[in-house]
């Protein structure tokens, strides 16, 4: 049986971010392969003409479950990025007969019951040096030198900016302060957790805990020598682990 691949990009993101990451895994190949898709969220990427109710989890679930059922997606692997960690265990709970394995990459998980801007929070991330620290980081990768120094490729690093431009020129609102219940979804599913070693954004220690939250040890852990966007920075080294999942 063939494995589908569904991606569900975070933040100030698009489907476009895991572009690098399909190519890969199209160019390293595997015989049980499927479908690969990656949705554009409500507000990001060419999903631009929304409302204000659309711009939610419900809406971000509506669309990734959308995307199953419009391709016919079957025994699938769901792998989600940052803010996807909102909203995957709800497109589960939808969909439990379609998706195989979820693989969470430096995901947000908040405690049960709590919202991102709790998580952000409670990481010291949104006051004093913290803010400081994540306003320098967003200003970084607008520098195209560091991006470039960043991805191994000025083309790559122009691709990068120019499509976060469009992102941030259509700012559309964001759920971060929706709470968020996990309840039951664990015990539908394996899950595995996508460790990005050198990520800023969501250092290794928080994204453990994180881990914690899902389960601990009966979630599967896969380390990657990479930063917050391996999408797109670490493609290939990304596919390598996908495809062992196919």
């Amino acid at each position: 049986m063939q494995t589908d691949f569904l991606f569900i990009h975070g933040g100030l993101r698009g489907g476009w971010c895991w572009a690098p990451t399909i190519e890969a895994m199209e160019a390293q190949g595997h015989h049980r392969l499927g479908k690969m898709v990656a949705p554009d969220m409500p507000g990001h990427g060419g999903y631009t003409d929304v409302r204000v109710e659309d711009c939610t989890i419900a809406g971000y679930v509506d669309t990734a479950v959308d995307a199953i059922l419009t391709h016919d997606l079957r025994n699938v692997v769901m792998v989600g990025h940052s803010f996807a960690g909102l909203t995957m265990p709800y497109v589960v709970k939808r969909l439990p007969d379609r998706v195989r394995r979820v693989m969470f990459m430096a995901c947000a998980v908040p405690a049960e019951g709590d919202s991102l801007e709790d998580l952000l929070a409670s990481m010291g991330k949104t006051t004093g040096e913290g803010l400081r620290d994540r306003e320098r980081r967003w200003a970084r990768e607008w520098d195209l030198e560091y991006s470039t120094k960043r991805l191994g490729s000025r083309e790559r690093a122009e691709w990068l900016l120019a499509n976060l431009e469009k992102e941030r020129e259509n700012q559309p609102p964001r759920p971060n302060a929706e709470k968020v219940h996990r309840d039951g979804f664990a015990d539908l599913v394996p899950l595995t957790w996508l460790l990005t070693v050198r990520d800023q954004a969501f250092p290794a220690e928080w994204q453990l805990k994180f881990r914690d939250r899902l389960g601990g040890e009966r979630v599967g852990l896969e380390r990657l020598d990479a930063a917050h966007d391996a999408m797109i920075s670490k493609p290939r080294e990304l596919a390598e682990v996908l495809l062992r999942y196919a």
